[in-house]
């Protein structure tokens, strides 16, 4: 019983840690990209939406760097990884010319702009597009 108070313990220092860690990471505390962290036996789990490669690179140095952590399991998405996984998803399963189709995602929230759509067709694409990792929220826009 005390080895699993200890690692509790340890894991709740270690979680306590990483959100002190990455209130000092100047893009991380001005963008407040929506992030989930889990620590189990010193191992971090990483979820949610970065901006860009860049900073899930530093959100994922600075959480190894905090002590008692162990390992790091990095399951962040970037918006650009988004915007592929989107894009190939929509070719694929709905008939969009994709010339004529914007997709931004920030912080995980996708906006496909486009020729105006039947209903049916943006029930079909949001239901997709919310489908892929990362997606938190989905809107579509007639150009």
């Amino acid at each position: 019983m005390a080895d699993n108070t200890m690692t509790l313990e340890s894991d709740v220092d270690a979680y306590a840690g990483i959100i002190t860690a990455l209130e000092h990471v100047p893009m991380v505390r001005e963008s407040r990209p929506p992030l989930k962290v889990r620590v189990e036996n010193g191992v971090a789990t990483l979820t949610g939406v970065a901006h860009s490669l860049i900073m899930r690179r530093a959100i994922v140095y600075t959480v190894a760097s905090v002590p008692g952590v162990n390992k790091v399991v990095d399951q962040l998405m970037d918006d650009s990884q988004i915007d592929r996984a989107v894009a190939q998803a929509l070719s694929t399963d709905i008939s969009l010319d994709p010339d004529q189709v914007v997709i931004n995602t920030y912080q995980g929230m996708v906006t496909l702009i486009g020729p105006q759509l039947s209903e049916a067709d943006q029930n079909k694409a949001k239901e997709i597009i919310a489908r892929i990792p990362g997606v938190r929220e989905v809107a579509i826009r007639a150009n």
